[in-house]
């Protein structure tokens, strides 16, 4: 039996136009999802990379 018609589960098909509109509202935040996933991880490595240049930095002053 299907689905009686309501706001979820409308009688009539979505316009070409509603379709296309949605697929380029989910292919941008796909886009910021993976720039922000990306930006995450180099905030996430970056404290470990300057704690190792700091480090660095101090060894070769104190070298004669």
């Amino acid at each position: 039996m299907p689905p009686k018609c309501n706001d979820y589960f409308p009688c009539s098909s979505p316009s070409p136009a509603a379709i296309a509109a949605l697929r380029q509202s989910l292919s941008s935040s796909r886009v910021d999802a993976s720039l922000f996933t990306i930006l995450n991880k180099l905030c996430d490595l970056a404290p470990a990379y300057l704690i190792g240049v700091a480090v660095d930095v101090i060894v070769e002053q104190e070298d004669p």
